[in-house]
């Protein structure tokens, strides 16, 4: 009987970290994606140096 409750405690918090690794990656993503637009700038950049 122990061993139920013990499983549905760590699926409670395998949703709850599941949840949170959402979030993370959520925001994870929005910094790569951040980053990303940066990028292209940075590209041009190189394009516009070797024009020059």
């Amino acid at each position: 009987v122990e061993e139920k409750p013990t499983k549905t405690l760590p699926i409670k918090d395998s949703n709850q970290t599941v949840s949170s690794t959402s979030n993370s990656h959520g925001s994870a993503d929005d910094s790569t994606l951040t980053k990303a637009r940066p990028s292209p700038k940075v590209k041009p950049d190189h394009d516009i140096k070797p024009s020059i």
